[in-house]
């Protein structure tokens, strides 16, 4: 067997591309946090666009970021960015109960990789702020407010 002394992916790595800084975010990003309402009216339309926030695209969305959909006016609670309109979350409106729908869950797919990758693109895009908004996908069925809790870590 083969003793060996490893560094975790909070250390930078030298190899064969030469030096790989460490997600700065990931080690010694500082917490930020984002809380608010969003609402919406009865004769809200297919493809309204609400904006949430902007968050820049290297921070990290952490798992205590939350979304109160059961009081959405919308059946569907889709949340996104121009590059992905339902990246973030895609799910009914009742769902979620009492604490509401967490799209980041610890060691999950989505865990300590920046919001670009957790939007599911392949690269950061070149702006440096994403959009996120809620997106209509059909007919409002009624007035009703999207509740939202946004946790993230964000190198300084």
């Amino acid at each position: 067997m083969a003793i060996v002394n490893l560094k975790s992916t909070v250390f930078g790595v030298t190899g064969v591309a030469g030096y790989t800084a460490p997600n700065g975010s990931a080690r010694d990003g500082r917490i930020h946090r984002v809380a608010g309402r969003i609402s919406n009216g009865a004769g809200d339309s297919n493809l309204s666009k609400y904006l949430i926030c902007e968050l820049p695209w290297s921070a990290i969305l952490l798992p205590p970021t939350a979304f109160m959909t059961t009081a959405w006016g919308f059946a569907q609670a889709v949340i996104g960015t121009d590059e992905d309109s339902d990246g973030l979350l895609d799910v009914a409106r009742a769902t979620g109960g009492a604490t509401g729908n967490v799209p980041i869950t610890i060691f999950g797919a989505k865990w300590n990789l920046p919001f670009w990758g957790q939007m599911g693109l392949a690269s950061a895009p070149l702006k440096g702020f994403a959009k996120l908004y809620a997106v209509a996908e059909a007919d409002a069925t009624g007035a009703g407010t999207l509740d939202f809790d946004i946790h993230y870590a964000l190198y300084l």
